[in-house]
């Protein structure tokens, strides 16, 4: 499995985008620097090399597993200033400042309907559109 995630970090022979860019072998996807592809390469190989300490459950990424530990500790330190809400992540917190604004940015772009979270969205599409999608 090692060789294998060398190849896929190994940088594309073509690069005509930028000659500062790296691509994936198997993706394409492009990078500006070679440790954002290796960190990426996981996304194929499957490699999960940091480990919860409490519960055993693997991640890809640090920053995956420090975000994790928090469920262990019940850190919250992403807190709404109009409310006595507190977040885990700063996009839940950022999804839950639309419930004060009322901003909805996400449309459906076959009926024109808004939410304020892409996954209301997704799940309005699958299941008032999804043969509407399809015939498309």
């Amino acid at each position: 499995m090692a060789e294998m995630k060398m190849d896929i970090a190994e940088p594309s022979v073509e690069t005509p985008h930028s000659e500062t860019e790296i691509a994936c072998r198997v993706c394409e996807k492009r990078f500006k620097t070679s440790s954002d592809l290796n960190v990426h390469a996981r996304t194929h190989t499957k490699e999960r090399p940091y480990e919860c300490n409490v519960c055993s459950k693997r991640f890809s990424q640090a920053s995956h597993l420090q975000t994790h530990v928090r469920t262990h500790t019940g850190e919250k330190p992403h807190q709404c200033q109009l409310c006595p809400a507190s977040f885990i992540q700063p996009g839940h917190l950022r999804a839950h400042l639309r419930t004060h604004t009322g901003e909805r940015p996400f449309q459906c772009d076959l009926c024109g309907t808004k939410f304020k979270e892409s996954s209301h969205l997704r799940r309005h599409q699958r299941k008032l559109h999804a043969e509407e999608k399809s015939a498309v």
